[in-house]
């Protein structure tokens, strides 16, 4: 080039693909004393990643000019650890667990207390789930990908088979190797689609009947690539006690607020409410097995993390679990006591919105686990108690 500028055809080439150089001074200057610019430096038009770019003289070492820049890149976060804990449901067996279930004390000398009785109930059917799948304890490496649990059985062996073919390949170099292997990718590929279209039609199909349902397996189809980001020990439990002092402070301030609105007014708050006239709530009746069964027909796939029943063995065994929760219902209405243990609950953060900044604990929305076994006899007493509302 002659001169120090860019010319107007890599200017225009530049413009159409969204690109910019970055250097525009002379980088290459002649014992005659001219100058051109050699030299370039192009990239994204609205990159970031350059920075504090120079041209600095090379004091006849060359007679290119010396171009230099800072670049960012980012850091790829170090690999940590995740302990998690198990059963293999998949090994249990239904029948000789429901006859273990029903030999228990849970059937032969139940408790005669609320608490009692639901302390029982998880005693005895964990321990008897030990005997039939112990509790399990891994470790992996925490990744960042989508979870993959929706392959299908044949999706993932055609996975390793194209993996084990794909390190043949690489390592004899062979053609027919490489052939092999890329026919295993096309079957795998296919597998893998197949198996995605499955798990989204049907858990659209499930939730047909339920908008709420619904929403959330539409949320789950257009979220699924979304990847994950996990924090250290120490950094968790930082977060933790943020959430902690905010959460206490944002509850103490509710209190307040509402106790200076009542002292401040002097009027009943519920004076305006319109009064009941239907039949008065004398007692509650106690729930039958045939109710409690249904109940647990009703009850979505999914377990809390504090549970220590999972709910597909609840599922799965509901003529043996509908008596034990008929009968937990039944002390619990007439002792006008809710299970202790059952007050627990595992609240779990939900950022509000992306694009907010993580490390700020009023951008949280909290989530409450709940016991599976509380949801029930939450809805066992609100179905009581509706008609008289």
């Amino acid at each position: 080039m002659a001169s120090p500028d860019v010319s107007s055809d890599l200017v225009s080439l530049q413009d159409t693909h969204g690109l910019r150089q970055f250097v525009s001074t002379a980088t290459r200057r002649t014992a005659a004393g001219s100058s051109s610019l050699l030299d370039v430096d192009i990239a994204n038009r609205t990159t970031r990643r350059l920075q504090q770019l120079a041209v600095q003289p090379t004091h006849d070492v060359s007679d290119h000019n010396l171009v230099t820049w800072l670049f960012s890149v980012k850091r790829r976060p170090p690999r940590q650890s995740i302990t998690y804990h198990f059963r293999s449901l998949k090994r249990l067996d239904v029948s000789q667990f429901s006859n273990d279930v029903m030999q228990s004390e849970l059937f032969l000398k139940p408790a005669t207390t609320t608490n009692g009785f639901a302390d029982q109930l998880d005693t005895v059917i964990t321990d008897i789930l030990n005997q039939h799948c112990p509790l399990q304890t891994r470790q992996k490496i925490a990744s960042s990908r989508q979870v993959n649990r929706w392959l299908s059985d044949r999706a993932v062996e055609a996975k390793r088979v194209h993996r084990r073919l794909e390190r043949r390949w690489k390592s004899k170099g062979n053609r027919n190797d490489y052939v092999a292997y890329r026919q295993a990718c096309r079957v795998a590929n296919k597998e893998i689609t197949k198996a995605r279209r499955d798990i989204y039609s049907s858990r659209i199909a499930e939730a047909a009947q339920d908008p709420r349902r619904r929403w959330s397996a539409i949320r789950y189809i257009l979220h699924v690539t979304e990847t994950k980001t996990h924090r250290s020990a120490d950094e968790s439990q930082k977060l933790c006690n943020t959430f902690v002092v905010f959460f206490d402070d944002k509850i103490q301030k509710a209190k307040e607020a509402i106790k200076t609105w009542l002292s401040s007014h002097g009027t009943q708050p519920l004076q305006f409410d319109t009064a009941f006239a239907g039949s008065p709530l004398d007692d509650l009746r106690p729930p039958t097995e045939d109710e409690v069964r249904w109940l647990i027909s009703t009850m979505p796939n999914k377990s809390s993390p504090v549970d220590s029943i999972s709910t597909s063995v609840i599922k799965s065994c509901s003529d043996v679990f509908a008596p034990l929760i008929a009968h937990l219902a039944k002390l619990s209405f007439s002792e006008g006591k809710f299970p202790s243990r059952y007050k627990t609950v595992s609240v779990a953060p939900l950022l509000k919105k992306k694009e907010l900044d993580p490390d700020v604990a009023s951008n949280y929305r909290p989530i409450s686990n709940l016991h599976t076994l509380s949801k029930m006899l939450e809805r066992l007493f609100m179905a009581r108690t509706r008609p008289h509302v």
